[in-house]
């Protein structure tokens, strides 16, 4: 009965990540927006559209989509904003992306306010009958309360009409339950009954299982099951990938396999490519802005099948890549490594971060080897921000000196090696803007210095 509504997804564990293009996606908004979109179907909908500002996120609910297709039927259609220009649907779903780990909104959603203006206008007026806008309000609000941003003051618009789906009186909870069960995605209300079903998953032939844990204060019950599961698949030829970003906090048994990683983002188990699991392992999910933390008060299981849905988010989230000191290494050769090590490998974390440091190659081996720190004299590493500028910092775990990562650094690199453009095979040159230092080839395509 309304013509605008806001699905706020504060409260739960909305992780925002970007992909190696810097386009940003987000697994949760992800699915409860296709799902919301075939609820309304389902209500006998038939010019449905879901629009997002990024193209990571566009590619993401299109794979969906498209496992969707295999079962049924649907005239759904996603875009990003710029790609949805001239096009019309009674109903549009407007999915922001934006949250946490991240310290601010994306360049899309963050550049000068006639940009962002340009780009809601657009959004708002694809839609002829029905505007539901999916956004973690909590994040906008700690950024742009005071201010005149434009998706700012239509959250607030929104919100003042009455018409808000969110964690209040367990309203959004609710929402979720009530939307469809389809042959790929699932919601599992009860824990306990969701690992149940993770068990029948890795029964029988289970070959690979990939986990990422982005909070390491699991949730004691749960965990003490879902590491039984996997042991028992591991003792059963299993291989299991475990990476997290609250290493240090886990329980034992979960550090014996796990390896620290800065892009564990997202609570994902992924069995034989075949399955994938949002939100397990249950954890206390906290985001954290500034000095304040936010804890998940509603917590989301989904259960997700489907070839492209499961390989896009695989992709996305370098699910099998490890990420210490902004030096990315394969998972997979990683673990063939340690088995190689021999049987008095220390296995404790510390170690496990140096072994990571002592295995860099390209720029992150070059710098070790010629920058030094100015305080302790220890050799300096190349790192990534959670905001994706790189910088150095000092591999001293008792030392938290950091420095610029400067152009000369990275073409003297560029030029002792001869390091041409991996797409067009020629040269490059790194230069310095505001956003710090980039690298591009004669032909204009970008590179991250990190990655040479």
């Amino acid at each position: 009965g309304n013509a605008i509504g806001l699905l706020n997804l504060t409260g739960t564990y909305c992780a925002a990540m970007k992909n190696s293009d810097n386009s940003r996606f987000n697994i949760l908004s992800a699915i409860i927006s296709f799902m919301t979109a075939i609820s309304a179907e389902q209500y006998g909908g038939n010019s449905i559209g879901i629009i997002t500002p990024y193209a990571a996120q566009t590619r993401l609910i299109r794979a969906m989509i498209q496992d969707y297709r295999s079962s049924a039927e649907t005239e759904i259609a996603c875009s990003t904003v710029h790609q949805f220009q001239g096009s019309e649907r009674d109903v549009i779903l407007f999915d922001a992306v934006e949250s946490y780990p991240f310290s601010r909104v994306g360049w899309l959603m963050g550049k000068d306010i006639d940009s962002v203006s340009r780009l809601i206008n657009v959004a708002v007026t694809r839609a002829r009958g029905k505007l539901v806008v999916l956004a973690n309000d909590l994040f906008w609000e700690n950024r742009f309360k005071g201010t005149d941003h434009i998706f700012f003051k239509l959250l607030q618009y929104i919100k003042r009409s009455g018409n808000e789906v969110s964690v209040k009186e367990k309203a959004l909870e609710a929402f979720m339950e009530s939307l469809p069960v389809t042959k790929n995605i699932r919601l599992y209300k009860d824990p306990d009954e969701a690992i149940e079903a993770l068990q029948k998953d890795v029964e029988g032939k289970c070959q690979l299982i990939e986990i990422s844990v982005p909070d390491g204060m699991l949730e004691n019950t749960g965990q003490e099951r879902i590491m039984e599961v996997v042991q028992k698949a591991a003792a059963n030829g299993a291989q299991v990938l475990c990476k997290a970003a609250g290493y240090d906090d886990l329980p034992e048994k979960w550090q014996a396999i796990s390896v620290p990683s800065e892009n564990a983002v997202f609570p994902l188990i992924v069995i034989d490519d075949k399955v994938a699991w949002y939100g397990l392992p249950v954890s206390r999910g906290m985001f954290r802005d500034g000095e304040y933390g936010f804890l998940t008060s509603c917590q989301t299981i989904f259960r997700m099948r489907g070839e492209h849905t499961l390989e896009m988010i695989k992709t996305l989230t370098d699910l099998e890549i490890q990420v210490v000191g902004g030096k990315r290494q394969s998972m997979q050769e990683k673990r063939q490594a340690d088995s190689g090590r021999s049987s008095g490998y220390d296995n404790s974390g510390e170690n496990r971060r140096k072994n990571a440091a002592d295995e860099t190659t390209g720029l992150g081996a070059f710098v070790q080897r010629m920058e030094v720190c100015p305080q302790c004299g220890c050799p300096m590493a190349v790192a990534r921000s959670m905001k994706g500028k790189v910088f150095l910092r000092c591999t001293s775990s008792s030392c938290k000196e950091i420095a610029y990562l400067t152009p000369e650094i990275v073409n003297r690199y560029i030029n002792e090696n001869k390091v041409m453009c991996p797409v067009h095979h020629c040269g490059i040159k790194a230069g310095l803007s505001k956003y710090g230092v980039y690298v591009r080839c004669t032909q204009g395509h970008f590179l991250k210095p990190d990655e040479i």
